[in-house]
């Protein structure tokens, strides 16, 4: 997962973004994991893991879309 960070951070050599990028798990809230895991080695399992933390991240980073919105309507 770093190197997919190091990679985006580049995109902007001038840093004026760099606050705004995120990793995906970031944004859950009842999993701890930095990255998301590759379930090809999990067997069925994996699979099962990885849809449960994205499902648990999408929805943070929603409530994060929604309150920031909310926060800037009300400036």
């Amino acid at each position: 997962y770093q190197q997919n960070y190091e990679d985006i951070i580049s995109l902007d050599p001038a840093g004026k973004y760099k606050d705004k990028v995120r990793l995906m798990c970031d944004f859950a809230r009842h999993h701890t994991e930095r990255s998301v895991p590759d379930p090809y080695y999990g067997g069925p399992e994996g699979f099962n893991k990885v849809i449960d933390l994205l499902l648990d991240a999408c929805e943070g980073l929603l409530e994060h879309v929604v309150d920031n919105y909310t926060k800037t309507r009300q400036n």
